[in-house]
């Protein structure tokens, strides 16, 4: 009785629908369990690289795009370690200049979005890792670019295995986002700047290298305009909490059977769960994004840690949590604050 009602299930399944969240579900999977089974520097960005370009309606890498990918992030990384080398030791200068330029990444509408992403993380870590050792900045910056590698190579290799039909793709992601007017992206860049600026500051300060997953995420978030909506901006960090209690969980489960085979099942299982909500094309889909990225990253850092793991889990969802609610209440604030005094001022002027 039961295997007639899987063979109906199986044969009333629609294929077409389904195979996309079987590539995001297995092509995660797969990424995790390489970069969990190798465990280079910094391994657990990897599987998160890669989910940007597993995404609804997203086509297959071309070789220029993938190369293009590669190139943003050496860019990124080679300029946050020639800024260090450079400024680090002439603070005034150095906080300065990051400052300016920080402006011009937030201001500019010609950066491409994942470059914008990738100059900010460089900025914010490579020359903070300097201030104690260059080594350490320039090791960081090149595990950053074999992670880079590393995605790229997998996700072509996913694609091979799960061949990509351009129906996928949706109009939503055919289309061009329009430029936003200077006005507009002055004001955006102001907040944003605003926003992160003084948390740079008092890492710089206090040296604070060993919470660094706080400055990722404030570096992510500080450029996603959902930020600035109360509503928008607790969906993220309900969902960026609902992805670090699943890794929670499967971090115990990982204790009671602590085998690698085990941890690939687990990521696979949730990895179908996330892919069904992220490929169900409701408004929420892109929060299921979200969780699932903080879930990837949450188990592969701690995974990957030394030491107590049970405390680094709950470690790495406070320092999450405190970067989303911090750029999520201060980026709403901001444009709150932004808004009533442009309506005080038409009001003056008529």
């Amino acid at each position: 009785m039961s295997d007639n009602v899987l063979s109906r299930s199986i044969l009333h399944l629609n294929w077409r629908k389904a195979f996309p969240v079987f590539r995001y579900a297995a092509g995660s999977t797969i990424i995790f369990a390489f970069s969990a089974g190798y465990d280079y520097t910094l391994a657990y960005i990897t599987p998160v690289l890669a989910l940007s370009f597993l995404a609804p309606g997203i086509p297959p890498l071309s070789i220029r795009v993938g190369v293009g990918f590669i190139l943003s992030i050496g860019i990124a990384c080679l300029s946050g370690f020639m800024f260090g080398w450079m400024f680090v030791a002439i603070p005034v200068v150095f906080i300065l200049l990051l400052g300016l330029i920080l402006f011009h990444i937030f201001y500019s509408g010609t950066i491409n979005p994942l470059l914008k992403t990738w100059l900010l993380i460089a900025l914010f870590l490579i020359p903070l890792l300097s201030t104690s050792s260059y080594q350490q900045g320039a090791v960081v910056s090149i595990s950053l670019v074999v992670n880079a590698v590393a995605a790229v190579v997998l996700v072509w290799f996913v694609f091979t295995i799960f061949p990509f039909s351009y129906t996928q793709v949706s109009a939503e992601a055919q289309k061009s986002k329009p430029e936003l007017p200077a006005g507009n992206r002055l004001n955006t860049a102001m907040i944003n700047l605003i926003t992160v600026f003084p948390v740079v500051i008092i890492y710089y300060l206090f040296q604070w290298t060993g919470s660094i997953l706080v400055l990722i995420f404030i570096a992510v978030l500080s450029l996603n305009p959902k930020g600035s909506s109360f509503k928008a901006g607790l969906m993220i960090i309900l969902a960026n909490l609902a992805g670090g209690i699943g890794a929670i969980l499967a971090y115990n489960l990982l204790v009671v059977v602590p085998d690698f085979f085990f941890l690939i099942l687990i990521t696979l299982i949730i990895s179908l769960y996330f892919g069904r909500k992220v490929f169900s094309g409701k408004p929420a889909a892109s929060l299921y994004g979200t969780a699932f990225s903080t879930y990837l990253l949450v188990l592969g850092s701690v995974t990957a840690s030394e030491g107590d793991a049970g405390e680094a889990v709950w470690e790495r969802i406070l320092q999450i949590g405190i970067a989303v609610t911090y750029v999520v209440m201060a980026n709403w604030f901001l444009h709150r604050l932004s808004s009533s005094n442009k309506t005080s001022e038409s009001n003056e002027n008529s």
